[in-house]
């Protein structure tokens, strides 16, 4: 099942329920349509203020583009971040979507609740980042924007 909706993901209802009582400033979900005009009740979609980029290895493609400075990135190898994430923010959107990364005491809130298809890993920290990728704008390669 895939979703390409800008700024949002699919998780589960119980699970982003969890992450916007702790993040309620950063987070919002909206209710998945079904057929009928009815709601999707186990799952949601979750629109986060910010993304940042999670990271591969020296194999990372990346591109930034000269007029607007938007990140194409893709990598095939491990993840990671770089540079560290705020602290004070509870919750970001992998760019691209798809995925959320959280503070760990986030992770712990929710890490009863995981079972398939979701998944909980830890990111490391690598800095410097061995992809090489250089994010002039903003300076600490996170994205945010307003809802």
């Amino acid at each position: 099942m895939a979703f390409a909706l800008e700024g949002a993901t699919v998780i589960e209802r119980r699970i982003a329920e969890v992450i916007a009582a702790r993040a309620e400033d950063q987070v919002t979900l909206r209710d998945i349509p079904k057929t009928a005009g009815r709601k999707h009740r186990d799952w949601c979609i979750v629109f986060v203020r910010r993304e940042l980029i999670v990271r591969g290895k020296r194999e990372a493609g990346f591109r930034l583009c000269p007029e607007c400075g938007a990140v194409l990135y893709s990598y095939l190898d491990g993840k990671h971040l770089s540079p560290r994430p705020d602290d004070r923010i509870a919750v970001y959107q992998k760019l691209g979507g798809g995925s959320l990364v959280v503070r760990s005491d986030v992770a712990d809130a929710v890490r009863p609740l995981i079972k398939g298809p979701t998944e909980l890993m830890t990111l490391p920290v690598l800095v410097p980042s061995p992809d090489g990728l250089v994010v002039p704008h903003p300076p600490d390669g996170v994205l945010a924007w307003s809802w």
